[in-house]
């Protein structure tokens, strides 16, 4: 948490040899594919605070002492999954989408139709 993005993927590829994406990001969506994938308006649902600590707490553990942690064994709410991430993108120093990528959203529109021309994009 409060880390560049680039400083996680970084560690990610020294931990497995492999571009991979953080830890973080890859469980929490992990777990809301299966745990959350039919529920409406969850990111916009509040959860609550000890809870979220508590996970995170566990969270920086693992990833401290290079593990993975599975979010279906911790019981952990969807809510509190959500918030946690939410926390994680609120803390990084630099926007994950940042204003340097802006051209490219605008340009986005007129040359992606095929899977050719969103790639060149």
């Amino acid at each position: 948490f409060g880390e560049a993005i680039d400083t996680h993927l970084e560690d990610m590829r020294k931990r497995s040899g492999k571009d991979e994406s953080p830890y973080l990001l890859a469980a929490a969506a992990d777990f809301l594919r299966y745990e959350a994938s039919l529920s409406s308006g969850l990111f916009q649902q509040a959860a609550l605070e000890d809870s979220v600590a508590a996970l995170r707490t566990m969270v920086e553990k693992a990833y401290a002492d290079r593990r993975k942690l599975d979010f279906k064994l911790l019981k952990s709410s969807s809510r509190t999954v959500v918030a946690l991430l939410k926390q994680y993108l609120l803390e990084l120093p630099r926007p994950l989408l940042s204003v340097e990528l802006y051209p490219y959203f605008l340009a986005a529109p007129e040359g992606g139709k095929t899977p050719e021309q969103i790639i060149a994009v």
